[in-house]
């Protein structure tokens, strides 16, 4: 469809859509809901999300310097892209959260994400990224050398939406988990991994 951004407004093929409307994903309010975004479906090879039980934290991989909610979405369309490429159903996170702390939904919560390396790891399993690069890639080009920190905003926005999910699905502190400790890949680099596990000490 066609895209443009006008006045914290989104044209889709001509019909504006609003932005920043509070959603309810299965009772997750949200900044963004998914529709604001993008207008594609999910595709037919997913499956239904078991009872989740766990949460697994990443980061996108990509340098996101801009805090314009255009510079966001641009961002979670871009991973949209990316997984529909490897012939998955559509963006494989359940939340995106961008570098000023909106959160932004992916996949709705009521379907399986595919975020953690399998099917086996992404039962029953609530896929966070954090919009940003927060690991050297010096292989990726000059771009990814200088790793990110998360921002305050995302950490705290991260932080909530956390307490929100667990108390929702009754998730134990010790079922969140950074992607690294699920299977081989440095995501979502040290800075949030370190986070993720003073979380899960003090939870």
């Amino acid at each position: 469809g066609e895209w443009s951004i006008d006045n914290k407004k989104i044209i889709i093929n001509g019909t504006p859509v609003k932005l920043s409307t509070p959603s309810h994903a299965l009772g997750m309010k949200v900044d963004v809901a998914r529709a604001s975004w993008t207008p594609l479906s999910l595709r037919g090879n997913h499956q239904p999300m078991a009872q989740p039980f766990r949460i697994t934290i990443h980061h996108s991989a990509e340098p996101l310097h801009g805090t314009r909610m255009s510079d966001s979405l641009r961002g979670v369309r871009d991973i949209q892209k990316a997984h529909r490429e490897k012939g998955w159903a559509g963006i494989g996170y359940h939340f995106l959260v961008d570098r000023r702390g909106r959160i932004i939904e992916g996949r709705p919560l009521g379907i399986q994400g595919a975020h953690a390396g399998d099917s086996e790891k992404n039962r029953g399993n609530i896929g966070i990224c954090l919009l940003g690069n927060f690991q050297s890639q010096a292989d990726r080009g000059s771009a990814y050398i200088r790793p990110q920190s998360p921002s305050a905003s995302q950490l705290a926005a991260l932080e909530g939406l956390l307490g929100r999910l667990r108390k929702q699905f009754s998730i134990q502190g010790r079922s969140i988990f950074a992607h690294l400790e699920l299977t081989g890949t440095l995501c979502p680099g040290p800075e949030l991994d370190a986070w993720v596990r003073s979380y899960r000490s003090r939870s």
